[in-house]
């Protein structure tokens, strides 16, 4: 049982900060225009860096309890497999109780934090975070911002090899270690189509 309290990233294991071990996310919130609600939340998984995005309709913890359901629903009975771990940016959009007790109590998942004002701490969520500003500058707001702009966006990204995955893209890197799993443990269906990732 994982207790609902707030992890700092120094519990994290050496084999998680290796990137030896599969299905640890790094999860940050990217905001929009001033004045404008809609959030980006992101998430990326440190080993195949791969890159998901899902909208929230605030920042508030209840929106992003909501984004996390979202997340978790993409992998289905293989989340257990997919998800390990989150480690959080220290805003108050993660730090709230809702936010914890949702991770740690139902989902069972560790919930780490990194320091505050300590982006270095998740370095592959901000870089690909620079990469989706590319498609979505600062000063948008993203109210009108169509689930299809998104996943167009996110495939760009997931597509572009990386030299510390020996130039292969994360999206190539991503789906093997699903088809590992699905062949482990016996699923016939790959990543669940979402209306916010790019398509499979």
């Amino acid at each position: 049982m994982i207790r609902p309290i707030k992890h700092s990233i120094e519990e994290r294991s050496p084999a998680v900060n290796s990137r030896r071990l599969f299905g640890h996310w790094e999860v940050d919130c990217v905001l929009p225009k001033k004045g404008y609600k809609k959030v980006f939340v992101t998430f990326c998984e440190r080993k195949t860096r791969y890159y998901i995005v899902l909208k929230a309709d605030s920042q508030s913890g209840k929106a992003v309890c909501k984004v996390l359901d979202q997340f978790m629903h993409l992998f289905g009975k293989r989340s257990k497999y997919v998800v390990q771990s989150f480690t959080f940016d220290n805003g108050f959009e993660f730090t709230n109780h809702f936010v914890i007790n949702k991770v740690q109590k139902e989902f069972q998942i560790i919930a780490y934090f990194a320091h505050p004002y300590s982006p270095e701490e998740r370095g592959s969520n901000e870089n690909a975070n620079r990469m989706l500003r590319e498609y979505f500058p600062k000063k948008t707001h993203f109210e009108h911002i169509t689930n299809d702009d998104l996943r167009r966006s996110l495939h760009k990204i997931n597509s572009r090899p990386k030299a510390v995955l020996n130039y292969k893209t994360p999206r190539d890197v991503f789906r093997r270690k699903l088809q590992e799993i699905d062949r482990t443990y016996g699923y016939k269906r790959h990543l669940r189509s979402s209306k916010n990732t790019s398509k499979r």
